[in-house]
């Protein structure tokens, strides 16, 4: 299922022809929308159709303010937006993952671990290159 997900991720980014050379953001689209369809399937009520379309707002805020705040910006700011932008979303992960860690019984290792996992990711993103 995968490949042939990634096989029409890759058609579409070629016969819409953006010049990109990463299928990212087109693969981020379609990840969000799978996510959003099997919600939808499982849930289907009324206030999952309007929650998920409440997801347009933000992106046209954020597309119209990336494009009037950061399209001749320099790169360092850009990074930084993104830097932010990361962090923020590791915290919200963080939290939901920390709140149902502590409902059994919790060891106090697991900070030290979780915190190492996140720095030898970083260290694996950073030296290894494919």
């Amino acid at each position: 299922m995968f490949i042939a997900l990634e096989r029409l991720i890759h058609h579409v980014k070629d016969r819409l022809d953006t010049g990109e050379q990463s299928a990212g953001p087109l693969a981020i689209f379609t990840g969000v929308s799978l996510d959003l369809f099997s919600d939808g399937v499982m849930i289907g009520r009324r206030t999952r159709l309007l929650m998920a379309a409440s997801f347009a707002l933000p992106v046209l805020i954020g597309a119209a303010l990336g494009y009037l705040a950061l399209r001749q910006a320099p790169e360092i700011v850009t990074l930084s937006v993104l830097a932010a932008t990361g962090g923020v979303l590791t915290c919200v992960v963080l939290e939901e993952m920390v709140t149902q860690a502590h409902e059994g019984p919790t060891s106090s290792y697991g900070p030290l671990l979780l915190t190492a996992g996140f720095g030898l990711f970083a260290l694996i993103s950073v030296y290894v290159t494919i």
